[in-house]
């Protein structure tokens, strides 16, 4: 992650700060969408906001653990696919703990479209005019691995507390509330690292990035991904999340021209296509879909975790 050479730093741009700068610009954007939109709502959920604590310790300790592991490796392609272990983890800890997910995972399409989503994950990597040389790392390989699977199961856990939380409420006012914890929580580890004015010393066209990263990057995706989870449900949204790379691939090529693959278009097409098969049979077959915000009752589909 070489940042410096958009934002205009001479040094290699400060790690945690970079994480809580994001997440301040995704905190302001998501309060006011939450206060204007659903403000009775928002009233409702500031009344006991640490019932949404630990979501937002989760996230902010994923965030911390996986930037020290991707600074750690040095190496983006490596890193990338490693960290796609989140989706195993996810399933397997859905699987353990919620009953409706169970009746999803067990049946072999399902199973299908998770090993040809990361086949396919594998496939737009490999077949870049890199080839496998997109797996070369510089640094502690060891240490940096044992870092983003840390924080791959830590957003496994973070994903199962998500399901739970969406058993009230919308998604908008509890990813704010959620993403205002981490935020807080953000905090002291960029003021240890030390260098929590480097933002000052960012151009113009840097601090914009660094901005519209936290205004898209979290607050639009993260409150999709908590949407997502309480329309169609933990497994089915944990697989469409195999799209990213393909998504991220894309927009190389649209915004700084790099040319893709035949292998990574026959690779990113498989992938595209399992996604949306996937969703239109999670959309046929979950009743959340129909009544996203029905009554929770105990032990049924709302995502209550099974005794």
């Amino acid at each position: 992650m070489q940042l410096e050479r958009v934002t205009g730093l001479e040094t290699e741009f400060p790690r945690h700060a970079l994480n809580l700068y994001r997440y301040l610009a995704a905190t302001a954007v998501l309060l006011a969408l939450s206060i204007s939109a659903r403000r009775a709502e928002f009233v409702e959920a500031m009344r006991r906001p640490w019932r949404l604590l630990l979501p937002g310790a989760l996230l902010a300790a994923f965030q911390c653990v996986w930037v020290l592991g991707v600074y750690t490796i040095d190496g983006a392609g490596y890193a990338g696919l490693i960290i796609r272990s989140s989706i195993i983890f996810s399933i397997v800890l859905a699987f353990v703990f919620y009953r409706e997910e169970r009746r999803r995972i067990r049946s072999a399409w399902f199973l299908a479209a998770v090993g040809a989503g990361l086949a396919a994950v594998a496939g737009v990597a490999l077949t870049g005019r890199e080839g496998f040389g997109i797996l070369r790392v510089k640094g502690s390989v060891g240490v940096g691995t044992a870092l983003l699977l840390a924080s791959s199961f830590g957003w496994g856990i973070y994903a199962q507390v998500v399901k739970r939380t969406m058993r009230r409420g919308g998604p908008l006012v509890a990813f704010t509330v959620t993403c205002a914890w981490a935020t807080l929580l953000l905090v002291p580890p960029a003021v240890a690292e030390g260098k929590f004015g480097a933002i000052g010393r960012v151009n113009a066209w840097g601090f914009a990035i660094i901005v519209a990263s936290g205004a898209l990057c979290v607050a639009s995706t993260q409150a999709l991904y908590f949407w997502s989870v309480r329309r169609i449900g933990l497994a089915y949204t944990t697989q469409v999340d195999v799209a990213g790379p393909v998504v991220t691939v894309l927009f190389s090529f649209l915004i700084f021209g790099e040319r893709l693959t035949a292998g990574q278009l026959a690779f990113g097409a498989l992938l595209l296509a399992s996604v949306f098969l996937l969703v239109r049979q999670a959309s046929g077959r979950s009743g959340a879909a129909r009544a996203p915000y029905a009554a929770a009752e105990p032990g049924g589909e709302d995502g209550t975790p099974a005794s």
